[in-house]
């Protein structure tokens, strides 16, 4: 029985001696999950479960440096200012800078004050034209110089919208002027509806003269052109066709021939010396009366226009009314 007891013992101390061994032996990292290993018999044997003791690692922190875009200084802010009132404009400096609103209401008694006069009036001389646009109840100025008892010879030819009336002042006339307030030496408003207006003037007295181009009426209450031609006896141009001074015995009939510019106006003066009535005749190619005048009695400028439809030959004829003899200036134009 002792002898079973002392066996006991001595298993007991290799045992732990076994076990001392193995606390200290190295134990084999793990590795994973390892393969059975094939036995020399081919069995597979199970690799024993190793529990490995968990050991707790500090890792060392390893710091990158990257390149940082630096981010942009701020910039400091301006406070907003706090609104003032704006300092009034003087009234002026509105007027000067910033477009009227205001609308402008005429009395009924007034008419329209035109919109295109011109600012000063401008300056024609015998022989000159202008040409200008005309709304109604507007009107162009002109200004010239006359000799005195010389006559002055005004046409003036629309595009068949305006009605035009012509007038001459010894008063200067600018746009300003209260045309109702004056009274003309010489005016023509014979055709409404866009006909021309032809008009003789012979001042008394060598001197400046206003002359007024006013339009009444347009169709359509539209603006329409005219042109303005101004002559006078000593002047000749491009478009005077015949100028020359005769004489009529009594009973005697001149006659000039003449063809137009196309349908271009043609235009007549007779200027007599001392109390000759003379008379002027316009026939066409076919012997036909086209007009006569004899408007202004004895010594008096006579004065005609016709207006062709196409290049036609005229015959102006010049007589004596009383078929005594005569002399006097003649003028004719053809106009383009």
């Amino acid at each position: 029985m002792e002898s079973n007891q002392l066996t006991r013992m001595i298993a007991l101390c290799l045992g732990l001696l076994v076990l001392i061994a193995c606390e200290r032996a190295p134990l084999p990292q793990p590795s994973g999950t390892q393969s059975p290993t094939p036995s020399s018999t081919g069995a597979a044997t199970e690799a024993p479960v190793i529990t490995p003791t968990a050991e707790v690692t500090t890792p060392t922190a390893t710091i990158i440096a990257e390149t940082a875009t630096p981010l942009p200084t701020p910039t400091p802010l301006t406070p907003t200012p706090t609104a003032v009132p704006d300092t009034p404009t003087p009234a002026a400096t509105v007027a000067a800078t910033q477009p009227s609103t205001a609308t402008a209401t005429l009395s009924p008694a007034l008419s329209p004050t035109p919109t295109a006069q011109p600012v000063s009036p401008a300056t024609i001389a015998p022989g000159q034209r202008d040409t200008a646009s005309l709304a109604p109840g507007e009107f162009n100025v002109y200004t010239f110089n006359a000799e005195a008892l010389q006559p002055v010879l005004i046409f003036v030819e629309t595009d068949g919208r305006l009605d035009i009336a012509v007038a001459v002042y010894a008063a200067t006339v600018t746009a300003a002027t209260d045309l109702a307030a004056l009274t003309p030496l010489a005016q023509a408003d014979a055709n409404a509806g866009g006909g021309p207006e032809i008009l003789t003037f012979v001042p008394n007295a060598a001197g400046a003269y206003s002359l007024v181009l006013r339009a009444k009426e347009a169709t359509g209450d539209e603006s329409g052109q005219f042109i303005l031609y101004l002559f006078d006896m000593e002047t000749t141009t491009a478009d005077v066709a015949v100028r020359e001074t005769d004489t009529l015995a009594a009973g005697q009939v001149n006659t000039y021939t003449v063809q137009s510019n196309g349908n271009g106006p043609v235009l007549v003066w007779l200027n007599p010396a001392g109390q000759a009535d003379l008379i002027v005749r316009v026939t066409d190619e076919s012997g036909d009366v086209i007009v006569e005048g004899n408007f202004g009695g004895p010594g008096a400028v006579e004065s005609v226009y016709v207006l062709p439809r196409q290049t036609t030959t005229y015959t102006i004829e010049v007589l004596e009314a009383s078929s005594a003899a005569a002399t006097y200036d003649v003028m004719i134009v053809t106009l383009e």
